[in-house]
C-alpha cells in the first residue's frame, strides 16, 4: 500500500502544538496511509515541558515527535516594542459627504461611532461647499467642535453647474457638481492628508453615495473605497435587484406598468413613485454592504437659526414629541434637497391622513 509522509511545523505555543497534533490525529483517522513528523520549536516552552510534549502523542505510533535545538530567542524588550506598536497603530479614513448639510450631518455622526468603537483611526472630513454659502462655515465646523480625532477640510469654492441643468436633471446636476471636486479632492489628500501617512497610513475613502465619481480618486491613490449609502435598506436592495431585474426578465422598468414587486418592500410599489433613472439600464456590479445606523444628530449644539427655528422653537417641537404616545408619530424626511411638486405633495399628504399615525 502506498503509503506518504507528512512533516507538520506548529508555531510556538502550547496552544499551536496542541491542535496541530489533534489535526494529525484526524487526519491519520481518515487515511492510514500517511505517516506524520512534527517539528517542535522549542524556544518558548522550556525543558520542564519535554514530558508533557511527548505525551500528547504517546498512543499514536504513527506520530514521531522532533523537538528542534534550542535557540535563544530574541530579546524580550523587541517583543514589547512590537507589541506596543500593534497596539497603538493607526489609520486615517477619509470622508467625503455630498453636498447636503444632512449627508455631511450623517456622514460626521457615523465618523463618531466608528472612533468610539475603534480610536486607532483618525478621520479627515473633506467638505464641498458650493451648497452651503460662506454664512455656514461656522456651524459646519461645529459638528466636530468637541472631537480632535476628526479634521475637517473645506475644499475651494467652485461655482456649481448652471441652475437650468438642475432643473432638467437633478442626476446630471448633481454628477457634474461631483465631478468638477475630483481634481480638488485628490490634491488636498495628496498634500494635506498623505504627508502624514508615514505615521498614520491612509486606510480608504469613505465616499457618499452620490459620490461615487471619487472612487476613481481612490483607485489613482491606491487606496480601497467604501460606499456610505445614506438611503434606506430597502432602497439599496431595490437598486441591486435593478440588474437581477434585467438579467432574469430581460427589460426595465416600464412607465406604463402600474405597479412592481420589488424583493426588498412587502407591498408592490406604485411604479409612478419609482426615480427616472431606473427607466434605463444600468450594468453595475454590487460590491460588499456593511450596516449601521440610523445616524441622527439628536443634541444640537448651537445654533438654532440654522433651519429657520430658534431655542424657544425647538424645545416646544421636541416637548411636542416627548408628549406623543410610543410609535405613534411618522417622521418624512426628504432630505436637504427634497421637493415636490403640488399633486405628489397632496398625494403625501392623503398617505398620511389614511395612516392613522400623528405627523
Amino acid at each position: 500500500m502506498k503509503r506518504a509522509e507528512l512533516v507538520f511545523i506548529p508555531a510556538p505555543g502550547i496552544g499551536h502544538l496542541v491542535s496541530k497534533i489533534e489535526f494529525a490525529k484526524q487526519l491519520l483517522d481518515q487515511d492510514n496511509r500517511f505517516s506524520i513528523t512534527v517539528l517542535v520549536i522549542k524556544s518558548t516552552y522550556g525543558t520542564n515541558m519535554d514530558t508533557y510534549i511527548h505525551s500528547l502523542v504517546a498512543s499514536e505510533s504513527r506520530i514521531k515527535l522532533i523537538l528542534l535545538p534550542h535557540i535563544d530567542p530574541p530579546p524580550q524588550e523587541l517583543f514589547l516594542s512590537e507589541l506596543s506598536e500593534i497596539k497603538m497603530k493607526r489609520a486615517e479614513l477619509v470622508f467625503i459627504p455630498a453636498p447636503g448639510i444632512g449627508h455631511l450631518v450623517s456622514k460626521i455622526e457615523f465618523a463618531k461611532q466608528l472612533l468610539d468603537q475603534d480610536n486607532r483611526f483618525s478621520i479627515t472630513v473633506l467638505v464641498i461647499k458650493s451648497t452651503y454659502g460662506t454664512n455656514m462655515d461656522a456651524y459646519i465646523h461645529s459638528l466636530v467642535a468637541s472631537e480632535s480625532r476628526i479634521k475637517l477640510i473645506l475644499l475651494p469654492h467652485i461655482d456649481p453647474p448652471p441652475q437650468e441643468l438642475f432643473l432638467r436633471s437633478v442626476e446630471k446636476y448633481v454628477a457634474d457638481l461631483i465631478e468638477s471636486h475630483k481634481t480638488h479632492v485628490k490634491e488636498t489628500i495628496i498634500n494635506q492628508v498623505l504627508p502624514n501617512s508615514s505615521s498614520i497610513p491612509l486606510a480608504g475613502l469613505v465616499v457618499d453615495m452620490f459620490c461615487t465619481a471619487m472612487i476613481d480618486v481612490a483607485h489613482e491613490l491606491g487606496v480601497p473605497s467604501y460606499v456610505f449609502f445614506t438611503s434606506s435598506a430597502a432602497f439599496l436592495g431595490f437598486m441591486f435587484y435593478l440588474p437581477k431585474r434585467y438579467d432574469q426578465l430581460g427589460t426595465e422598468f416600464r412607465e406604463s406598468d402600474h405597479e412592481s414587486d420589488i424583493p426588498s418592500y412587502v407591498n408592490p410599489v406604485p411604479t409612478s413613485v419609482l426615480p427616472s433613472f431606473v427607466f434605463n439600464k444600468e450594468d453595475i456590479e454590487i460590491p460588499p454592504v456593511y450596516t449601521l445606523g440610523p445616524l441622527i444628530k439628536l443634541k444640537s449644539q448651537t445654533d438654532f437659526s440654522f433651519g429657520g427655528i430658534n431655542q424657544a422653537q425647538h424645545e416646544k417641537i421636541m416637548k411636542w414629541l416627548d408628549d406623543q404616545p410610543q410609535s405613534s408619530v411618522v417622521l418624512l424626511c426628504f432630505g436637504s434637497m427634497g421637493s415636490f411638486g403640488a399633486s405628489q405633495l397632496k398625494e403625501i399628504a392623503l398617505g398620511l391622513e389614511q395612516s392613522g399615525h400623528r405627523r
